[in-house]
């Protein structure tokens, strides 16, 4: 993006689904819902309380994804055990797949009409902003997806090693979020 207009476009984008889901985790704070661990969730959440207390090896049977429990006890070293402080990061990494997804229609479509519908339509899309609130993996996997398809783009047009090192990494990362 060379111009200014494209850069505004991609702030205001990025703004408004912040918009949308902080107002989300606001009304979903205050409903008996927030807090309440599915199977999933209980999982993640005592997997990475494990992780914080020295405990890398589960020795437990793990059936979902070994990534996700990482990211929550990197959350939780920062900010304690805070379930408010697991939806602002992942409302935060959700507005930047809007963002993701505008740069990507760009540089496929290079068309902001495109890259503006879709970004927005993103940013109002209920189910992602629903997982925002909750302790499952999705919000993650849609950010690193995103990011994976911006920097294979890049990375085909700028020829560069570092962008091509950066797919690999994103890509193991990826893998480790497929449930076994």
């Amino acid at each position: 993006m060379k111009d200014k207009k494209g850069y505004l476009a991609l702030i205001g984008i990025f703004v408004f689904a912040l918009l949308i889901r902080f107002i989300y985790l606001y009304q979903l704070k205050s409903s008996l819902l927030f807090g309440f661990f599915a199977p999933d969730s209980y999982f993640y959440d005592k997997f990475a309380l494990k992780i914080l207390a020295g405990n890398l090896l589960y020795k437990e049977t793990v059936y979902l994804n070994p990534l996700y429990p990482f990211f929550l006890s990197a959350i939780y070293t920062v900010f304690g055990h805070n379930l408010t402080a697991v939806a602002f990061v992942q409302i935060i990494l959700d507005s930047f797949t809007c963002a993701l997804l505008y740069l990507i229609c760009i540089k496929i479509f290079n068309k902001k009409n495109i890259a503006l519908t879709a970004s927005f339509i993103y940013a109002a899309y209920g189910i992602a902003i629903f997982y925002t609130g909750f302790l499952l993996d999705a919000t993650l996997v849609v950010f690193l997806h995103a990011w994976l398809i911006l920097t294979l783009l890049y990375a085909k047009a700028k020829k560069g090693f570092a962008l091509w090192l950066l797919c690999g990494i994103l890509t193991g990362l990826i893998m480790l979020l497929k449930a076994n």
